[in-house]
């Protein structure tokens, strides 16, 4: 976790930040830690579902950046219309959520639009071995459950292609 604080708070020339879907679990540690660091004028959070750990974070954060304004906006950036009206950030974070979304290209074409100088990116992945190029980046979710076990265990006895794309 505080490799990735460190990442944001040392972003040079940052006075704004966004945090996308970063309530689950790290309750806003990614951007608050940052904000307070960086003496952040504007701290934005947007997640979908219960936000209240956060906002007890930001409130406390609140204290230590005064002049800050904090937004919290509860809505399910998957979709478009979750970034009408976002006013434009230095930097967002999308640390370890964009395999959680069925469409990860159009939520980080939304965010890089609303986003001027940074999008920090923070994703656990497969090793490119075991899914070499062209295939490379893969939602496990679409994937049989044998070949799931199989990653579990960290085997890679067998290439298989999704069944929707033709494989076993």
């Amino acid at each position: 976790m505080q490799l990735k604080q460190d990442l944001v708070a040392n972003l040079p020339d940052v006075s704004s930040l966004r945090d996308f879907g970063g309530c689950y679990i790290v309750e806003g540690r990614y951007l608050l830690e940052p904000a307070k660091a960086l003496g952040a004028s504007f701290v934005s959070m947007v997640d979908h579902g219960d936000m209240s750990a956060y906002q007890a974070r930001a409130d406390d954060a609140a204290m230590h950046l005064p002049d800050a304004r904090f937004e919290a906006v509860n809505a399910d950036f998957r979709y478009p219309a979750a970034y009408v009206g976002l006013e434009p950030v230095d930097a967002s974070i999308l640390f370890e959520v964009l395999l959680h979304q069925e469409n990860y290209s159009e939520v980080v074409r939304n965010v890089t639009n609303t986003s001027t100088k940074f999008v920090c990116v923070a994703q656990p992945c497969l090793r490119e071995e075991w899914f070499p190029l062209p295939a490379s980046s893969t939602l496990l979710q679409f994937w049989d459950e044998e070949l799931k076990d199989e990653i579990r265990r960290g085997s890679n006895q067998h290439r298989r292609q999704p069944a929707a794309l033709g494989g076993r």
